[in-house]
């Protein structure tokens, strides 16, 4: 299966097998106020390298922490924690359309409004004809962990009929906490004006999402920056790619479907098609 795209590969490509993302907190440690640029871009080429895979993260799952009576940053760590554990297990038992077991593939945004509390944003991928019984599962394990007893602290919509649009969106909403300084290369970059954002560089929306003491986003083992490297990985669209929307696109997901059936092809015939 080839990973390689038909042209040159990005800087930003470069940066992230190197891990060498420049990060605009100034503090030299995480921000407790935004989400870090790298941790935008990395989330990023994990969803298309997911979707090169054949998996789009096509369910939107929002747990409000505060509601659920959870007060505390290691007491919304730890229940956090355990919930995904717990679905780890659960969607490692669901099968794909071909009868393969699906990976965990999912991304959380943690934010703390001032009307909502700490609460979280996760992107996670399962086959549609799993989502019933999955939330089903998920009902019952919001009622367990529910130490208020409020109603509606979950909010998991049934999947929409195009993942890619509703992946996207959810990731443009979910990374809207992102910090909007610029960098010295953007700002003498061709797309700089006055009021100029991050956030405007890279797709995403715009909102403070207040301050948070932990890891701001987390992601499954199995959408880690290591697997991609050890892959070699790397997308044909670009994140900076700013005057044009290939980048929230279903392009990864078309070019896996097709390098998968070349590879089907070639194995079966023992050489690439002439077309």
């Amino acid at each position: 299966m080839s990973h390689q795209p038909a042209h040159d590969q990005f800087l930003s490509v470069a940066a992230l097998q190197k891990q060498t993302f420049p990060d605009v907190c100034a503090c030299g440690g995480a921000s407790k106020l935004y989400i870090s640029r790298k941790d935008v871009i990395e989330t990023w080429y994990l969803i298309n390298y997911a979707n090169y895979l054949g998996y789009q993260l096509n369910v939107e799952l929002v747990i409000s922490w505060a509601a659920m009576g959870y007060t505390t940053w290691p007491a919304i760590d730890a229940a956090y924690s355990g919930l995904m554990d717990l679905m780890h297990k659960h969607v490692k038992g669901c099968k794909d359309k071909f009868g393969k077991p699906v990976p965990f593939l999912q991304y959380t945004v943690f934010e703390n409004g001032l009307k909502f509390g700490a609460h979280s944003h996760t992107g996670l991928h399962l086959p549609r004809h799993d989502f019933v019984k999955f939330r089903h599962w998920l009902d019952k394990c919001i009622e367990r962990i529910n130490k208020t007893g409020v109603k509606n602290t979950c909010y998991c919509p049934v999947p929409r009929h195009d993942p890619t649009t509703s992946q996207w969106k959810m990731f443009s909403y979910a990374m809207k906490g992102m910090n909007p300084s610029l960098m010295i290369a953007d700002m003498c970059g061709d797309y700089w004006h006055p009021g100029l954002t991050a956030n405007y560089l890279l797709g995403v929306k715009q909102k403070y999402t207040g301050y948070i003491e932990f890891r701001r986003v987390r992601r499954s083992h199995a959408m880690s920056i290591r697997k991609l490297r050890a892959a070699g990985y790397v997308p044909s669209v670009d994140i900076w790619n700013a005057t044009s929307s290939e980048r929230y696109s279903d392009a990864e997901y078309r070019r896996g479907e097709r390098d998968r059936m070349l590879a089907a092809y070639q194995a079966f015939f023992g050489s690439k098609p002439d077309f």
